[in-house]
Parts: C-alpha cells; sequence; structure tokens
C-alpha cells in the first residue's frame, strides 16, 4: 500500500462522539430529530438561511445600535461617539451591510432553488450567485464603508489607515 487509507464505506455505523457528561452525541442536529427531512433542506437551503438570519440581526442593529459604531470608535476620537452625525454616518453604513448581506442570502435561497434543474444552469448560477454576487457586493460595500467614513471625517479615518 502506499500510505493511503481504504475509503470508508459511507452507510457504515460510526460510534457517536461523546458529549459532556458522558452523553453520546448523535450525527443528527436537533432539528432533523423534530423533522427528518430537515436534512435535505438545511444542505440546500442552510447557507441562505444562516445568511438572512445574519441579516436580520444586522437590521436589528441598525434600529438599535449600528453594529459598526463599535469599530467606529477605533479610528473615531471619543468626544464624537455621542454626536447625532456619528450615530447617523454608522446607521447608513450598517444598513448597506445589512441591504447586502440580505441580497447574498436571497441568492443563496435562489441558487438552492434551482438544484432540480439542468447542470448547465445549476453550475452557472451556483458560481454567480454564490460566489460572484456575493463578492462583489462585499467589494462595494467595503467601498462604500471607506468612503463613507472618510467622508464623515476624513482627519481620523485617514490617520487610522496609515
Amino acid at each position: 500500500m502506499s500510505g493511503r487509507r481504504p475509503l470508508e464505506d459511507p452507510g457504515a455505523e460510526r460510534e457517536a462522539p461523546r458529549g459532556r457528561g458522558g452523553a453520546y452525541l448523535r450525527r443528527d442536529r436537533v432539528w432533523a430529530l423534530l423533522e427528518p427531512a430537515a436534512d435535505g433542506f438545511l444542505a440546500v437551503y442552510g447557507r441562505g438561511v444562516a445568511t438572512l438570519i445574519l441579516a436580520a440581526v444586522l437590521w436589528a442593529s441598525v434600529a438599535l445600535r449600528p453594529f459598526t459604531e463599535q469599530y467606529a470608535r477605533e479610528s473615531v476620537p471619543q468626544q464624537y461617539w455621542d454626536s447625532p452625525r456619528f450615530h447617523a454616518v454608522n446607521c447608513r453604513i450598517s444598513a448597506v451591510w445589512a441591504v447586502a448581506v440580505t441580497v447574498i442570502g436571497i441568492g443563496h435561497l435562489v441558487s438552492g432553488a434551482l438544484t432540480d434543474y439542468p447542470t448547465s444552469v445549476v453550475i452557472p448560477a451556483d458560481v454567480l450567485l454564490n460566489w460572484v454576487v456575493p463578492f462583489g457586493l462585499i467589494w462595494l460595500t467595503v467601498r462604500y464603508t471607506i468612503h463613507t467614513a472618510h467622508a464623515a471625517h476624513p482627519t481620523s479615518t485617514a490617520q487610522a489607515t496609515r
């Protein structure tokens, strides 16, 4: 043999890993225990669902306290932290991130919905919706964030990016 391990039989039973307190952890997740068809659903739509949950958290942060404020405080003097302008700029930046993540999540769901179509449709759609669109949106959102931060307070952000 060349030192390679033989392929395992995918149908073979494996011993479940032990969890805390000696309890056995099942391979299946709690969701799969509640709904056996959930494994297939999560395999196809899990990425989109997880991304939309993240988008919901981002939208909630826009309404409560923009998530970008904690990052902005690293580059903006403390005297501006409580200003309405600081909060407004961070609301706009956080909202743009929330829009981008929402669009990415919808793209993941659409890509998942196309899995039953012919390969000639699925592969280009998968590449476009799961890779090209997310990369482009993140790139644009990062550019928007940098531009907006520089425009809002050019001296502190310029010093922080050096």
